[in-house]
């Protein structure tokens, strides 16, 4: 009897036991790669791309330019409205967890905001957190979405990789992800900045497969400058010398390059390989006094000008040179954010911190002080290296 009852016992453990009984078939599935949300009258938009697994598997017999993606747009009065009236157009349930990119339309950011598509896309159980949020400048995201990428088949991956490197080598850009967004809106004294995407050229010929059949595609998805937020509203852009000084500030640059003129269209063209950035507060005249402290080190990387090198007065010289172009740049961009009643650079959430009874006093004002708030920028520029010349072969050849 006690055999019997251990038998059954061990087969009930066996039914119990996890198997595949949440398996899908790859073929079963929609799998979603990037996912666009636009303002159509006053409903939403959502536009999502679709990978067609036979055409990146390279099936035999497909035809040659076909399309990797298919991509399929529904409106509803909410995100989950629009995305359940999706399922009667698109093939097969829709699979979100391998979304790479989210793009925003520039008249849903404005005028409707993001908080809506933020809520959904947090609560979606489906959906993971590494994906980039960008915004589409001038531009509906499904026109972005719909746009034909050459040598990467699958557009939502180029957008991705393309911000990532970016976003490492060429510091105007940033990628943010859901959690980091978030926390901007949902921080004191901090507001939201997110990269623009634009398509240059011909939109209708991008729109084709034709598009990548030539070595100049007739359209390209460029990203663009950091649109600035109040709340969860675009409420501008920074252009590309303020983006990075931006980046700067939020000590996010990790390389990139810069340069100083020497001359009348003569140059010396930096690497910057590492930046620090720190922001100290004090109180001048009961009002806060933010200063931006950035240091910055960085080798020669390239050389018009007429320049020995080899002598500390030039390196010198290009250090103070450098140093006075970035206060010149963090300078604009804080006032660009001011201009913009958006306090981006955080100078808000610095205040609330370490000056948190009158941040409690004021955080209510705090949108009409800082248009109004002083601050100071020290800049710190070292040069490291200048390279296995120290005079340009441009100078030799001259002699």
């Amino acid at each position: 009897m006690r055999r019997m009852v251990c038998a059954w016992v061990a087969i009930a453990a066996c039914v119990l036991l996890a198997g595949c009984w949440d398996r899908h078939e790859l073929n079963d599935l929609g799998i979603v790669s990037a996912i666009g949300f636009d303002k159509k009258g006053d409903k939403i938009q959502v536009t999502v791309q679709i990978l067609d697994p036979s055409e990146i598997s390279g099936v035999a017999g497909k035809a040659s330019g076909s399309a990797s993606v298919v991509a399929y747009e529904e409106t509803g009065v909410t995100v989950d409205d629009a995305m359940g009236r999706l399922t009667v157009k698109a093939p097969n349930p829709l699979y979100l967890s391998h979304t790479r990119m989210v793009v925003i339309g520039e008249q849903m950011a404005r005028e409707v905001g993001v908080g809506k598509v933020m809520d959904y896309l947090s609560r979606e159980r489906q959906m993971r957190t590494d994906f980039f949020i960008i915004i589409a400048k001038k531009a509906r995201a499904t026109d972005v979405l719909g746009i034909f990428t050459a040598i990467a088949k699958i557009p939502g991956n180029k957008m991705y990789s393309s911000l990532e490197t970016s976003a490492k080598e060429w510091a105007p850009v940033k990628g943010v992800h859901l959690v980091e967004l978030i926390n901007d809106l949902v921080t004191p004294g901090k507001q939201l900045a997110l990269t623009g995407i634009r398509i240059e050229g011909d939109r209708k010929k991008g729109m084709t497969p034709a598009n990548i059949d030539n070595i100049r595609s007739a359209a390209k998805l460029t990203y663009n400058g950091l649109g600035v937020f109040h709340g969860d509203k675009l409420v501008g852009w920074l252009n590309e010398e303020e983006s990075k000084g931006y980046k700067y500030i939020q000590g996010e640059v990790v390389r990139t390059v810069g340069f100083v003129e020497c001359g009348p269209k003569e140059y010396t063209v930096f690497r910057i390989i590492r930046a620090e950035t720190k922001q100290s507060l004090r109180m001048k005249g009961g009002k806060p006094f933010v200063t931006v402290h950035l240091r910055i080190e960085g080798d020669v990387n390239e050389q018009t000008c007429d320049m020995d090198l080899s002598r500390p007065e030039t390196i010198a010289k290009l250090q103070r040179m450098a140093e006075a172009k970035t206060v010149g740049i963090l300078t604009r961009t804080v006032r660009r954010a001011q201009s913009l009643r958006s306090d981006i650079v955080g100078f808000g959430n610095l205040v609330e911190r370490k000056a948190p009874k009158y941040w409690k006093a004021h955080e209510a004002q705090w949108a009409d002080i800082f248009p109004k708030l002083d601050f100071d920028v020290k800049v710190s520029f070292h040069i490291r290296r200048v390279g296995t010349k120290v005079t340009s072969f441009l100078q030799e050849q001259e002699e």
